[in-house]
């Protein structure tokens, strides 16, 4: 019998999973795991999730058993009692002394029966960092969860093995909290012993709860957890994400960036004279139109597709930084981060870098380029002698004159007033149908520039979003290339 133990604790600790827990930030499913005892006793009092590298949220219950306490005990833990977390699935199981930072006390109410630990070391890297996370944005109905813990019978040393078990989430029960069933009646699930241990959502892939009761019955296979909501809520330090973002946000991201690729690829290319995607170009074949259309369409499609980077990256904020960047290409209605950081960059090279570079060369185009503003200086009830005067160029029969847009802003007329709207300016790169459109000085232009600052604006935050963190230094992500 011992020397099977013996055998059991070998494996386990040759099979513990330090690669695929990722390091600090990971979200695999197995990061984040600790369990709580006694300082003094050997034995199992309940589970812990790690969320940062000093600290561990459990159950206030959890504090109390591991204490000698009764487990219901309302009364808050002296200010020198000490437990112990360990990290189960590290190599070694280490160990660590932690002190009692909150608690409150055990209790079926909104935001009770919580505690947060904080470590007096830093945790072991191998362990990971569990993120939890609150699914605002779309409904949890009858997602697939899994929580890993051990039964509360027998000691916590070597001879630990836990147990991961399959539940689906089936909604509130009370104010604070959540009932989640088991999906396999013969299999295991929830056991005296699992409180305090996270709830993995495998359809949004981030952990949603914290078990914190099982129901008493032989026949009954229910469990309970607190939402991380309540958790954040509670301990407002305890860092979660906040997930707003809706169904449709991956269908939406895709067809959005594809859409602008192909808008702005294509009336660049037009106004570089390839004449083969005029198509998709609302200027047709006109290279002149072609940029002053791409001018107006890249910085409003600009600032809708930054919105959207920045809302992922904020809801994403606790993974890693290629991470915050949505993956192209996803239809699912479970918005997905970039799996790779080469698809995070091909992502912001696409669809950021390549588009501001595209509006900033159409703006140029469009001050210092082949278009002309073009005017008739009988609206204006003057001569084209007149216009000429001013340095505008005008046809041989002096029907209409022309002018970069920067050279003059406004015509003023030589009599009365001088006219605006219904054609009196005409952009282009001739009077011949086809070859202009309605052109407003100064009003057009400053809607442009104002959405093209707009959209860096939103670019800078999004961008500042990603690469940076409360927690995360930008110089840091030279080693982000790492898949670990």
């Amino acid at each position: 019998m011992g020397h099977g133990a013996s055998t059991m604790t070998t494996m386990a600790r040759r099979l513990a999973p330090r690669s695929r827990l990722g390091g600090r930030l990971g979200s695999a499913k197995n990061s984040g795991i600790a369990t709580v005892r006694h300082a003094t006793d050997d034995y199992h009092a309940g589970m812990g999730i790690l969320v940062d590298k000093r600290r561990v949220v459990t159950c206030a219950h959890v504090v109390n058993a591991a204490l000698g306490m009764d487990v219901s005990s309302e009364n808050y833990p002296d200010a020198e009692s000490r437990v112990v977390v360990r990290f189960p699935l590290v190599e070694g199981q280490p160990e660590i002394e932690a002190e009692i930072s909150r608690w409150l006390a055990p209790g079926i109410g909104p935001r009770e029966d919580i505690a947060l630990l904080t470590l007096r070391e830093d945790a072991p890297e191998e362990a990971g960092i569990a993120i939890l996370a609150d699914i605002a944005g779309i409904p949890l109905d009858a997602d697939r969860l899994s929580v890993f813990g051990r039964s509360e019978s027998g000691p916590s040393g070597d001879s630990w093995i836990g147990n991961n078990v399959d539940a689906k989430f089936m909604g509130s029960t009370t104010a604070a909290w959540i009932q989640i069933d088991s999906i396999d009646r013969a299999g295991a699930f929830v056991e005296p012993g699992f409180s305090g241990a996270a709830v993995w959502d495998a359809t949004h892939q981030v952990s949603v709860g914290m078990v914190v009761a099982k129901l008493i019955s032989e026949t009954e296979r229910i469990a309970y957890m607190i939402p991380a909501y309540d958790l954040a809520a509670e301990i407002p330090e305890l860092p979660i994400e906040r997930r707003n973002l809706s169904s449709t946000f991956s269908p939406a991201w895709t067809t959005l960036s594809a859409v602008m690729f192909i808008l702005v690829f294509a009336h660049f290319a037009v106004e570089r004279g390839l004449k083969n995607l005029q198509a998709f170009s609302l200027g047709g074949e006109n290279s002149v139109l072609s940029g002053f259309w791409g001018m107006h369409l890249v910085p409003v499609l600009l600032s809708v597709l930054m919105l959207q980077l920045f809302r992922f990256s904020t809801a994403f904020r606790r993974h890693k930084w290629w991470q915050k960047v949505p993956a192209f290409g996803r239809l699912s209605l479970v918005p997905q981060p970039s799996s790779r950081p080469l698809s995070a960059v091909a992502s912001i090279a696409f669809f950021v870098v390549l588009p501001f570079a595209a509006q900033a060369h159409f703006i140029w185009h469009f001050a210092d380029g082949d278009g002309r503003v073009i005017v008739k200086p009988a609206e204006f009830i003057c001569s084209a002698k007149e216009f000429e005067e001013r340095g505008m160029t005008c046809d041989e029969l002096g029907e209409f004159c022309s002018f970069r847009p920067m050279d003059v802003l406004l015509v003023k007329a030589c009599k009365g007033d001088a006219p605006y709207w219904n054609t009196a300016y005409r952009f282009g790169d001739s009077p011949a149908r086809g070859h202009w459109v309605t052109y407003y000085p100064i009003l057009q232009p400053l809607v442009i520039y104002l959405f093209t600052a707009v959209a860096s604006v939103l670019a800078l935050l999004a961008l500042s979003s990603v690469f940076f963190d409360q927690s995360v230094r930008f110089w840091r992500t030279s080693g982000a290339f790492r898949d670990d």
